[in-house]
């Protein structure tokens, strides 16, 4: 039976400090997914834990489960979801985000995947050619000439011909039913979603082919009409496999392992909602890399990269920073003037998902501009997003001041 101890995003919870052995202390460090303050007489021999930047239930150990719950609210996570994951014109998630719960979300998107399998499948699977080689008792596309020499020599009596075969055994299904697969080893707890799951399973099986896929896979499929509904059900598959670790296992039905990174989650999702956005004459540049001397030893990160949609010349360097702050570090100042200064860009935003007690501003050098812009998550996402893009459009255009 696993032990339980629950978190909340951003702040430190303190315990007694015999609750927890060293074998679970050198676990929770291992992790490197919170602060550990250990217990001593300053703080009444309690420990202290926080999360960093990581929500859901994650499981430490053998027999631990830390179960974080989120600042942002169910609502908006979804929301974020759906943006960050390229779904949001597809309603995927119309009608699910009245869960209340962070562990219901792992098997809403199950059973919402699940239940689009099984959609496409009673209107018919996606079908494509694929270049078949192989030896047949008759004609079929083009004659191998050369193996077909060798066979006649050899008194084979048949035929090695080059063909195309009209399949549904093609990635873009192999990609849904690896992921089912993977998920149907996993602890689901509700009866009707591993009912939809084993449905969808069925309905793949010996069509498609069980193939391996990793998350990036899911990224920069094409798509065209006779497959464009396969892009939410490829985005879905990217969630899950992302959330598949050697840690989420079948068993023990009543907790299942799901864990979000938070700050990677929030920098998709402003980059996302930047692109659906429509900047007039912008172009949004998601994890931008660039080199910086003639031997491409020294390589920047960027999160998002603003560039004139002409020109192609960088505007604006943003960096996302998933933290409370009065205001911003000299670290995270530094850092983003130096990425600004490095890529030629005159203005450094930096996005925080909350409003600052007062916004930053301040000239860094010369001529890099460094200022604070909200995207505030505690509040309805059409709403925040709608601030966070006029704010980030007057501060692009104000004029610089001399």
């Amino acid at each position: 039976m696993r032990r339980i101890i629950e978190l909340q995003e951003e702040e430190v919870t303190r315990f007694p400090g015999s609750l927890l052995a060293d074998a679970d202390l050198l676990a929770l460090k291992r992790s490197r997914k919170f602060e550990i303050e250990p217990a001593s007489v300053l703080n009444e021999h309690t420990l202290g834990l926080r999360s960093r930047g990581v929500v859901g239930s994650i499981p430490i150990g053998e027999d631990l489960m830390v179960r974080v719950k989120p600042k942002v609210p169910i609502a908006n996570l979804f929301g974020m979801l759906e943006v960050a994951y390229n779904l949001r014109s597809f309603r995927l998630f119309e009608g699910e985000t009245l869960v209340e719960s962070l562990d219901d979300i792992y098997e809403r998107i199950v059973s919402i995947l699940a239940r689009r399998v099984l959609d496409r499948a009673r209107k018919g699977l996606y079908r494509s050619y694929v270049s078949e080689h192989d030896e047949l008792p008759f004609v079929r596309g083009s004659i191998d000439l050369v193996n077909a020499a060798l066979n006649i020599k050899r008194g084979i009596p048949s035929v090695p011909c080059r063909y195309q075969e009209h399949t549904v055994d093609v990635d873009e299904n192999r990609l849904l039913y690896w992921t089912l697969h993977v998920v149907r080893r996993q602890s689901l707890r509700r009866e009707q979603v591993r009912a939809d799951l084993d449905r969808a399973r069925r309905v793949l099986s010996g069509a498609i082919a069980l193939q391996n896929f990793s998350p990036a896979d899911c990224i920069g499929r094409f798509y065209h009409r006779l497959n464009d509904d396969y892009a939410p059900m490829h985005g879905l598959c990217r969630f899950i496999l992302e959330q598949t670790g050697p840690t989420i296992q079948s068993g023990d039905r009543s907790f299942l392992p799901f864990e979000l990174d938070m700050p990677k989650l929030f920098e998709a999702f402003v980059a996302g909602w930047l692109r659906t956005a429509g900047l007039a004459n912008l172009i949004v540049r998601p994890q931008h890399r660039s080199r910086l001397d003639a031997n491409f030893q020294v390589q920047i990160n960027v999160d998002i990269l603003l560039c004139d949609g002409v020109s192609g010349s960088p505007v604006a360097v943003l960096d996302t920073k998933y933290k409370l702050a009065e205001r911003p570090s000299d670290d995270d100042i530094y850092q983003i003037s130096f990425y600004a200064r490095e890529l030629q860009a005159k203005r450094a935003l930096l996005v925080y998902p909350t409003l600052l007690d007062v916004p930053f501003r301040m000239i860094h050098g010369k001529d890099i501009r460094v200022e604070s812009v909200p995207f505030d998550l505690g509040r309805p996402l059409d709403v925040s997003g709608l601030a966070f893009v006029d704010a980030l459009t007057i501060l692009l255009t104000e004029l610089p001041k001399t």
